[in-house]
């Protein structure tokens, strides 16, 4: 996960709207998420990105939800807002030099950015503007979301060989390692092991 560095050079004013902001939106895109499981949901009514202007670095269409990847991040969505509770309803003062609170936003934000598909920069930030994002963009930010670890890869650059072996004993799904490909000398250590053990 990117550290959020960037959010560092955001002002107090910039900051503190952009909390609330991301809090708002991340609530109504759970509100929209429940009502069309509950098929209450009017055509029309998906929640739309729209952020001040006067925050908001480059250009924010105006789109609306992906609903596949909104019920694949609802959770962390729901989690990751419930920690800013406090700062969008000015119970605590938003701290730029707090890296525990920027990470959380930096959090928050990413998973808004995915889920629209829109990139969100607050004015101040050492980061590209706010644009649309195209489907490798998002399919990258969505990965490191969900923390995926695919393969452990271990490499004899003295004897690099096709030769290799998957092990996926303890595989799964998501937020986890999955498999671990060794390429090198172990397919000699198996040969020797095996002659090892014949008669």
């Amino acid at each position: 996960m990117i550290e959020p560095i960037s959010l560092t050079a955001v002002g107090v004013f910039a900051l503190t709207e952009g909390v609330k902001f991301l809090y708002t939106q991340a609530g109504e895109l759970l509100k929209h998420r429940r009502e069309r499981k509950e098929g209450a949901r009017q055509e029309g009514s998906e929640p739309e990105l729209r952020p001040p202007a006067d925050i908001i670095e480059g250009t924010v269409d105006p789109t609306r939800p992906n609903d596949e990847r909104l019920e694949r991040l609802a959770d962390e969505l729901q989690k990751r807002r419930k920690s800013l509770t406090d700062y969008a309803d000015d119970v605590e003062a938003v701290d730029p030099s707090d890296v525990a609170l920027l990470k959380e936003v930096d959090e928050l934000r990413r998973l808004i950015e995915v889920i629209y598909g829109q990139r969100i920069t607050f004015k101040g930030e050492d980061r590209e503007p706010s644009r649309p994002l195209v489907e490798n963009e998002v399919l990258a930010m969505e990965a490191e979301i969900r923390d995926s670890e695919v393969g452990v890869v271990e490499v004899d650059s003295a004897s690099a060989s096709v030769d290799q072996r998957t092990d996926v004993t303890g595989a799964r799904i998501s937020g986890s390692t999955v498999g671990k490909t060794t390429v090198g000398p172990l397919r000699k250590e198996e040969e020797s092991r095996e002659e090892e053990d014949q008669p």
